[in-house]
Order: C-alpha cells, then sequence, then structure tokens
C-alpha cells in the first residue's frame, strides 16, 4: 500500500540455465495446484501383506486406574477467591503507597 513500485533496473536477470529437477516447485505447493494424496487402497491385503500376521492381533486394553484419594487436596475455588482477595488488598495498598509518595513529593517541593 505505501511501498513504491518495483525499478525494473535493479529486477534479478533470468538464469542462464534451467533450474534443477529438485529445485522446481512440486505439485501442490502452489495453491493453484490440486494436492495429490496417496489412497490407500486393498492392494496390500491383495498382495499377501497382513499386518495382522506381521505383527498379530491388537493388545488388549487394561482397566484404568482407581482414582487418586483428593480429600486432602484444598479447593481450587478457596484458592482462587484467597488470591483474588489477596491482590484487591495488594492493589489497593500499592495506590495508597503511590498516592503517599506524591504527597511527600508535593509537600518537599512547595513547602
Amino acid at each position: 500500500m505505501f511501498k513504491s513500485p518495483l525499478d525494473a533496473r535493479y529486477r534479478v536477470p533470468e538464469a542462464p540455465t534451467p533450474a534443477p529437477e529438485h529445485a522446481l516447485p512440486r505439485r501442490g505447493v502452489s495453491p493453484a495446484l490440486p494436492v495429490i494424496t496417496s489412497q490407500r487402497t486393498g492392494r496390500r491385503a491383495a498382495a499377501g501383506i497382513d499386518p495382522e500376521a506381521r505383527f498379530g492381533p491388537p493388545p488388549e486394553s487394561r482397566p484404568a486406574p482407581p482414582a487418586a484419594d483428593r480429600s486432602a487436596v484444598r479447593s481450587t475455588l478457596r484458592a482462587n477467591r484467597r488470591f483474588g482477595a489477596g491482590a484487591l488488598v495488594g492493589f489497593a495498598a500499592s495506590l495508597l503507597i503511590a498516592a503517599g509518595g506524591l504527597w511527600g513529593v508535593a509537600v518537599l517541593a512547595f513547602g
């Protein structure tokens, strides 16, 4: 928006040789080109590669461990209230200290 237009004198000239294959953009990199992904097909099973035969059946799931006893842990609601009260008291105290300091400077300056 606020940039000056490009000056043709300072443009980089075209390369004398074409770019190597590995430096060219791949399909799907540009938003204008479609993204090509591989699809899973049944060709592996038809080819005789059966993952269950190679790795065995999936492991059995174990039951979840019992919940820990949390009766001794303090309430987060109570902790948040306590922190809020402390923050409010600290803010009020800092305002009083700042006002007292300004009053002290005014007394010293204007006597």
